[in-house]
């Protein structure tokens, strides 16, 4: 029985007085204690029988040992068999999940990041005392109302969960925010027992939800990670700093061992993180703040954790500030007017060839698929180093996935690394014009061709003169790097 009455009388002795709220893990209801205890959280343990009855009580007991300033404190398990119902008498709880209440409103980083690092906290406390929380999820993270920053942070229905169900790895679309699997590890999916790491995962799934609106994997793509034992690149903001972005990246690995510990390690992580982008320090010093993963057992980690990264850094940055990357420079001088532009943008030079005279054609007579280095007509097209407003990356998580994707397989295995470099002409409406891609370094000819297919699928926002969008010359250095 999941729903019970207002006035209701459970176990002799608390009264019902509504419900205060239903997610996944069960229905809460506000009630008072008739022997003089107040208003108290009734928090209903889901239905079973036999033996997983028994496991659900147990395990709410063994919660209810558990201390913690960011768990609920468990004041007593009851069990009332008029209504068929056990539940956990929690201290009254007002507020709202994590999940409502980004559905209002985006957390900031700095208050994402301390709600994160107050739930591995408490899901760490859990894990010293031999418990496993498994159902991490943003529904299960609540704040309360009235509080402030950590202290507001509850982590619900620890070890109290259903077991995960085989159906529940078929079904095709999950719940935003009751749902389970879709902030499942892989090893969930595979049907492996929870363990520290599990939660690990679950919380940075959580994390980024808070800060993004949405997860940084959709369900088929966690799938994969658990039936291949994929390095599925995960969908984060591209404008996050360094160390926020290299936390949850190693949080997010496919292999359990690779990821933190448990909650207390991440916690450690998260609170590093949070310090680091309040000083002053320097990015590179910022980045060390988060440990790097240990050697991966057994395979090599293509470019995921670290280069994938150093990429997306290098792109966004790179793009950025290629057009202010000559000499020391005073304030930019007024555009011409716009009857002068074609006139400025027709002096421009083509690119090089990959056998013009400056660049030599020995090994670096690298091109697109389908001919030599590109001698379409440059008319009309601005060098980035000539723009006041130069393109910015519409779709760089894409673009990272496809690298991704990408890896020769055959490098991977032998675990090779490298840089390429490629000139491409980004056209008016932001797009990559295919066939002026050029491949002008390579220090591997097997990274090629990936890189041009995945270069291919790169979207902007055009470089602007006047505030006309213009063709423009870029060149972006792609890194291969896997992590050791």
């Amino acid at each position: 029985m999941d729903k019970i009455f207002t006035g209701t009388l459970l176990a002799g002795r608390y009264e019902v007085m509504g419900q205060a709220g239903r997610g996944a893990g069960g229905s809460a209801y506000r009630a008072l204690d008739r022997s003089g205890g107040g208003e108290v959280t009734l928090k209903l343990l889901p239905q079973a029988e036999g033996d997983e009855r028994e496991r659900l009580l147990s395990a709410a007991r063994a919660a209810a040992g558990v201390r913690h300033p960011n768990l609920p404190a468990v004041l007593d398990v009851v069990h009332d068999a008029a209504a068929g119902v056990d539940a956990l008498v929690l201290p009254p709880m007002k507020g709202e999940d994590l999940g409502r209440c980004v559905q209002l409103r985006e957390l900031p980083l700095a208050d994402g990041l301390a709600v994160l690092a107050a739930a591995a906290r408490a899901v760490g406390a859990a894990h010293r005392a031999g418990l496993v929380h498994g159902w991490v999820r943003p529904s299960a993270v609540f704040l309360l109302e009235g509080a402030a920053g950590s202290e507001a942070v509850r982590v619900m229905d620890l070890g109290v969960g259903p077991p995960m169900r085989p159906e529940w790895r078929t079904a095709p679309r999950f719940s935003r925010h009751a749902g389970v699997m879709e902030f499942a590890a892989p090893e969930q999916w595979r049907g492996e027992e929870p363990t520290p790491a599990t939660d690990v995962f679950s919380l940075a799934m959580t994390g980024v939800f808070a800060l993004t609106r949405q997860a940084p994997y959709a369900p088929d793509e966690v799938k994969r990670m658990a039936g291949e034992q994929a390095d599925v690149p995960a969908a984060l903001p591209t404008g996050w700093p360094a160390p926020v972005a290299a936390l949850f990246r190693r949080a997010l690995l496919p292999d359990p061992g690779q990821r933190f510990g448990d909650g207390d390690e991440f916690g450690d992580a998260v609170d590093a993180v949070r310090a680091a982008e309040a000083s002053d320090e320097p990015a590179a010093a910022r980045a060390e703040q988060v440990q790097s993963p240990p050697a991966h057992r057994g395979r090599a980690v293509p470019a995921g954790a670290w280069a994938i990264l150093l990429l997306a850094a290098g792109c966004a940055l790179w793009l950025w500030t290629a057009s202010r990357s000559s000499a020391p420079r005073t304030p930019d001088p007024a555009p011409p007017p716009a009857a002068a532009v074609d006139e400025r943008v027709d002096s421009v030079d083509p690119p090089l060839s990959a056998a013009s005279a400056d660049r030599p054609a020995d090994a670096r007579d690298l091109a697109a698929p389908g001919g030599k280095a590109d001698t379409a007509d440059a008319s009309h097209t601005y060098e980035l180093s000539e723009v006041v407003e130069p393109p910015r990356v519409r779709n760089m998580v894409a673009l990272l996935r496809e690298l991704e994707r990408s890896y020769p397989p055959g490098l991977r295995d032998a675990g090779v690394t490298g840089v390429v470099l490629v000139r491409f002409r980004i056209m008016e409406s932001g797009a990559v014009d295919a066939s002026s891609m050029t491949i002008t370094e390579a220090s591997h000819p097997a990274f090629v061709e990936p890189t041009i297919l995945s270069i291919q699928k790169l979207r902007f926002d055009p470089a602007r003169v006047n505030g006309r969008p213009v063709k423009v010359w870029a060149e972006l250095p792609v890194q291969w790097q896997l992590a050791q």
